[in-house]
């Protein structure tokens, strides 16, 4: 599928980065342009920015509370509700259906190490679980040794060779840490220095950060390329239930804070304050895909649409909205994509299977 349109120059083609058309005779900037593709409109051009693409093939399963991560060509989305599905996306938005999570779970965790993507912890109808299961560049999957505590509402990042799984809950808000090697060997790093569950993990630098989470959270837990623990200066606010990515060397934290503040954390941990979000709410979905940070979805007394970006220089701007307003839905990125995927819509808890795509420019 088209992403660019390029023209040739001196025998060289080159990517067209603005367009421009004569409206009663002034130009201007032509923002998307679209072809059809067996019927349906598909975006060929965009200038800067994240543009909403269409939707991609949906889940096998609709669900909420699933976990997403990359491994080689493919973006993984496990679990969710009571399922153990798993649905896979190539590079060119191809969907399939690898094996399942050997326990279905939702509220579970999701990283990337080696040549590993790992889901761990969560919960069913039943009990909170301690599984991990881990799947390779060609989407086989394998069994690691179990996270040392059962729990759901964790959150997971990597650093260092490591994929740590921290936080989480069992009859209790917990605050124990669990690191997976490359070869998904498990050792247990020191825990946070505050329990808590729902809060939110991502990568910058030489550090693995988990930040924010119940009980009204500001608290930030750093571990290094050693495992090491550090507590930066702690978020500027309460975040409850945020999300987190990373973009051009900072670490993003947004959601959940009443007033929608948005914090960033460099490689040296020194903590910056971002326009806040368009619109105050809980669980985003968070990816970073081109030069954007993209936050979208959520819930503050109604599920939310909105999506907001923040660009390889901090810089805050919108998106068109999702498709349908939900919660708990997951995020992946793949090239230039950003898919955005289930999630709750309903307070009966009806749930969704529609994946939406955004493109971000390069």
């Amino acid at each position: 599928m088209a992403k660019a349109m390029y023209i040739g120059v001196s025998g060289t083609a080159r990517k067209v980065k603005k367009m421009y058309g004569g409206v009663s005779g002034v130009a201007r900037r032509i923002k998307k342009g679209f072809v059809g593709v067996g019927g349906i409109a598909r975006l060929f051009f965009s200038g800067d920015g994240v543009i909403y693409y269409g939707t991609a093939a949906p889940l096998s399963v609709a669900r909420s509370g699933h976990a997403a991560t990359v491994i080689g060509n493919y973006a993984l989305f496990g679990g969710g509700g009571d399922s153990n599905a798993v649905d896979a996306y190539s590079a060119s938005l191809q969907h399939s259906t690898p094996t399942p999570l050997r326990v279905a779970r939702d509220s579970l965790a999701a990283t990337t190490v080696g040549n590993y993507g790992l889901f761990g912890g969560g919960a069913s109808s039943i009990t909170s679980s301690d599984v991990v299961d881990a799947y390779d560049s060609s989407l086989q999957r394998s069994a690691p040794t179990s996270l040392l505590l059962h729990r759901r509402g964790l959150a997971a990042a990597a650093v260092g060779g490591y994929a740590l799984f921290g936080g989480g809950y069992n009859n209790g808000v917990l605050n124990s840490v669990d690191a997976y090697d490359a070869s998904l060997q498990r050792s247990t790093p020191a825990s946070l220095g505050t329990a808590r569950e729902r809060l939110a993990a991502t990568t910058v630098g030489q550090y693995a950060l988990f930040g924010g989470g119940s009980s009204n959270s500001a608290r930030v837990d750093a571990y290094d390329t050693s495992l090491q623990r550090s507590t930066p200066t702690p978020l500027s606010t309460s975040f409850t239930a945020p999300a987190a990515t990373t973009i051009a060397g900072f670490a993003v934290f947004a959601g959940g804070a009443t007033d929608g503040a948005v914090n960033a954390y460099d490689g040296s941990l020194q903590r910056s304050t971002l326009t806040p979000l368009s619109q105050p709410r809980s669980a985003p979905a968070a990816v970073t895909v081109g030069k954007y940070a993209v936050f979208a979805g959520g819930t503050m007394n109604e599920y939310r649409a909105e999506v907001d970006t923040y660009d390889d220089h901090l810089q805050h701007s919108t998106a068109d909205p999702l498709s349908v307003a939900r919660g708990a839905l997951a995020a992946a990125g793949l090239g230039n994509y950003a898919l955005f995927a289930g999630g709750g819509y309903a307070s009966s808890g009806a749930t969704t299977a529609v994946v939406d795509v955004y493109l971000a420019s390069e």
